[in-house]
């Protein structure tokens, strides 16, 4: 099931290792002679890539990227690739897997309208261009009641980095507690694995709806895994920083994080 599950995700295992012969499976067995049983444990091989680290498929199936085939004795151009712009293609194939909701197209940082905002909405817009362009610190929080388009910043955000080539994901928060609490265990360690790793990740809404000890336990996870390294990462919220359990909170006031609070009318009743 296992090797079944990695192929359906597209996630081919290292041909020449050692541990799990190219299988991308470890099994072992354990066996108790007093209770005459035998049982099969079987986990997936560190040779596996995560998501973090996404193989784009071939741009050109013809020449694998080459932008060079074998025409008998004679190497020649592939006919495919001649003024071909990659540029745009991989864009395309990043926002595929990155997260961002459907009809979110028109939420971009060029789509920002800031006409009336209050200042504090046009110091948190500045701080978002400079994360999504990688300038100043590798975590940003926007706080602030609804309406005031931080949603909006956060998929501008993802949206610019992947114009630019850059590995970025978007996740709901309310949605994510709910999809990996629907999961197979090995599935849903997997996906936060991933989500620890990405390069750019972007949490919206944390704190909305209702929080358990084991939802709060899953963005302690991501925080602290994504603290050492100081990956990039943008938080969004309604609560204020003393509504959140205090390790977490902790790590959003340190000098690693810049805090954007926004305050003013509602951003949608303008429109």
């Amino acid at each position: 099931e296992l090797r079944a599950w990695l192929a359906r995700l597209g996630r081919t295992p290292d041909a020449d290792c050692g541990r799990c012969q190219g299988t991308g499976v470890l099994s072992f067995h354990q066996t108790d002679r007093e209770r005459k049983w035998n049982h099969v444990n079987a986990e997936i091989c560190p040779c596996v890539p995560a998501l973090r680290s996404v193989a784009l498929p071939p741009r050109c199936a013809r020449c694998n990227d080459t932008q060079w085939l074998l025409d008998g004795e004679n190497v020649i151009p592939c006919p495919n690739c001649q003024g071909a712009t990659w540029e745009g293609q991989k864009s395309a194939q990043l926002l595929a897997v990155s997260g961002l909701p459907p009809g979110s197209d028109s939420l971009t940082l060029a789509a920002w309208d800031d006409g009336g905002a209050h200042s504090s909405c046009q110091w948190a817009y500045a701080r978002i261009r400079d994360w999504a362009e990688g300038k100043g610190k590798s975590w940003l929080l926007l706080s602030g009641p609804s309406g005031l388009g931080k949603t909006h910043l956060l998929c501008a955000a993802v949206r610019a980095m992947c114009a630019a080539g850059q590995q970025a994901r978007y996740e709901s928060a309310p949605d994510l507690v709910t999809r990996l609490g629907g999961l197979p265990f090995a599935e849903a360690q997997q996906q936060r694995a991933d989500l620890k790793g990405t390069p750019a990740l972007a949490l919206d809404d944390i704190g909305a709806g209702s929080m358990s000890t084991w939802n709060w336990g899953i963005f302690e996870e991501l925080v602290n895994a994504r603290y050492v390294p100081l990956l990039r990462t943008l938080f969004a919220t309604n609560l204020r920083l003393d509504q959140f359990p205090a390790r977490i909170g902790s790590r959003l006031k340190g000098s690693q994080c810049v805090s954007a609070t926004m305050t003013g009318p509602d951003w949608r009743g303008r429109h």
